[in-house]
């Protein structure tokens, strides 16, 4: 839910010296969020309303990122030392899964091999880990670690959506079953 994902973020930017870059631009330039960052960048889609994929980093400085011109959108390159985070999308009655996301190597194409990133950036990843989960509980029941708001949320009858029912959701909107 919305403010289970602000507070959230500005806990990872106030005690880990995280900082956000969005995935999308309006420009050829990655955008550096100083504030709240995914309530500025929620849209609609299918029914649901979407916040927009950001990148965690430990410091200013974006990440490798290759932008896309077509579709207004940045790529991280996976050599990179970021951490993906897709904010929960949500509807009147569902609330789709949010994700964090990194990779502790990257693959090297020219040796064939794996590369490991650096020990600080896996360290830094885990302490944001870490820092997630304590912000929110464990649901036994759902098998998912859930936020504050989106616990109060469900025990009033909504729903949680895994990846499969939420594009099945966005379908079934899209063509007014929904």
């Amino acid at each position: 839910m919305p403010d289970d994902v602000d507070s959230l973020i500005e806990k990872l930017k106030n005690e880990l010296e995280c900082r956000s870059f969005l995935a999308s631009s309006t420009s050829s330039l990655p955008v550096a969020v100083t504030s709240s960052t995914l309530s500025r960048s929620s849209s609609k889609f299918g029914g649901l309303i979407g916040y927009e994929r950001c990148y965690l980093t430990r410091d200013s400085t974006a990440p490798e990122m290759r932008f896309i011109e077509k579709q207004d959108y940045w790529l991280v390159d996976p050599s990179s030392e970021a951490i993906e985070f897709d904010g929960c999308d949500y509807g009147s009655h569902w609330l789709c899964e949010g994700r964090l996301y990194y990779q502790t190597d990257t693959l090297n194409n020219t040796a064939d091999c794996l590369l490991p990133k650096s020990q600080a950036f896996v360290a830094w990843a885990e302490q944001i880990f870490r820092a997630a989960k304590k912000q929110m509980t464990w649901n036994n029941e759902l098998k998912t670690y859930i936020g504050r708001e989106a616990a109060q949320w469900v025990s009033q009858g909504g729903q949680l959506a895994d990846e499969r029912t939420r594009s099945l959701l966005q379908r079934a909107v899209s063509v007014g079953l929904v």
